[in-house]
């Protein structure tokens, strides 16, 4: 019994209490450690980056779109464009330069993905990689199918003094590839290729 109405014995040594507003104690894992930072001093939390969990803001620069882009995004974009450059000129190195983006590009893509940042310039190093590695491929296969034409044609020109010596060497080239690859005759000279 107690003193006062309305107040119900906490029940003394013999029973449990009986008042459903007993104290909690407070969680430790929702109290800050001693040597936490508050999180509007602007300093890195705990583990030094920035600890996102409730009260801890990402330190200014961070944030998933202020991240710097990508090196490898970027090298893939310039090699892509390299090998753009390159692949009427020289075609074995405009197709290395090719495959070298496509890798770097696919890589920076993957780790943006793991990591959530942003990988500005791969997906553009991957398709002008991808379209300079068609071409190119397409440019070395037709150069090892018909060296011996082009050879053939290289040392006609070398010799050729006039204009009409030089033509008369493209008219060869163009018979000689009509003949190795089953065109029908004519079908290259009406095109005008320039060469």
């Amino acid at each position: 019994m107690t003193d006062q109405p309305g107040q119900e014995s906490r029940g003394g040594d013999s029973g449990p209490a009986t008042d459903p507003m007993d104290p909690v104690p407070p969680d430790p894992q929702d109290t800050a450690p001693q040597d936490s930072v508050p999180p509007d001093s602007g300093r890195p939390g705990p583990d030094g980056s920035g600890w996102q969990g409730s009260g801890w803001q990402r330190p200014a620069g961070h944030g998933p779109g202020q991240r710097p882009p990508d090196r490898g995004a970027i090298w893939a974009l310039w090699l892509a464009g390299g090998a753009l450059l390159l692949m009427f000129f020289f075609p074995p190195v405009a197709l290395a330069l090719a495959v070298t983006a496509l890798v770097m590009g696919v890589r920076a893509r993957r780790r943006s993905r793991r990591s959530g940042t942003v990988a500005r310039g791969a997906v553009a190093g991957i398709v002008m990689g991808a379209i300079a590695l068609t071409i190119s491929v397409l440019l070395v296969t037709t150069q090892i199918i018909l060296w011996g034409e082009l050879n053939r044609y290289l040392n006609c020109r070398e010799a050729a003094n006039t204009i009409s010596d030089e033509q008369e060497c493209k008219d060869t080239f163009l018979t000689e590839v009509e003949k190795k690859l089953n065109l029908r005759e004519g079908s290259l000279k009406k095109y005008n290729l320039p060469m």
